[in-house]
C-alpha cells in the first residue's frame, strides 16, 4: 500500500544536534589530515636543514596537532550555522509553495509469533542448564 506524505516543516533543534556531531567528526578527520601534513612539513624542513625557515617557525612540527581541535570546532560551528540557515530557508519556502512530497510504501514483516531457542551446546543435553 503506497501513501504520499508532504514534508511541510523540518524541526531546527534535531537537525542542529545531528549536523553538529557529523561536522565535528568530519572536522576531526580533516584536522588530523592537516596535522599530519603540517607535522610532516616540519619534519621535512628539519631533515633538510633549512634553518632560515625553521628559525621563523620553531614549532611548526607541533602546530599541526594543536590545530586539530580548532579545525574540528570550526567545522562544527560553521557547518551547524549553515545547516540552520538551510532549514529556515526550507521551512519558509515550504510554507509558501508546499513541501517535498514523499511516496512511501507500507510493507508487512512476517512474524511467526514463536520465539526460537538457541541450539544446545555440543555434548550437553538439551534439558540441562549450567
Amino acid at each position: 500500500m503506497r501513501k504520499t506524505f508532504e514534508m511541510r516543516r523540518i524541526p531546527v533543534w534535531p537537525v542542529m544536534r545531528v549536523v553538529f556531531i557529523i561536522f565535528l567528526i568530519i572536522g576531526i578527520i580533516v584536522g588530523l589530515m592537516y596535522g599530519f601534513m603540517i607535522s610532516s612539513f616540519g619534519l621535512l624542513l628539519s631533515a633538510l636543514g633549512e634553518s632560515s625557515i625553521d628559525e621563523g617557525f620553531p614549532l611548526i612540527g607541533n602546530l599541526g596537532f594543536v590545530m586539530v581541535p580548532i579545525i574540528a570546532l570550526f567545522y562544527a560551528v560553521f557547518g551547524t550555522i549553515a545547516a540552520i540557515i538551510w532549514v529556515v530557508i526550507y521551512n519558509i519556502t515550504a510554507s509558501v509553495v508546499g513541501g517535498i512530497e514523499l511516496e512511501l510504501e507500507e510493507r508487512e514483516i512476517p512474524f511467526s509469533g514463536v520465539p526460537t531457542a538457541p541450539p544446545p551446546a555440543a555434548g550437553m543435553p538439551a534439558n540441562k542448564i549450567r
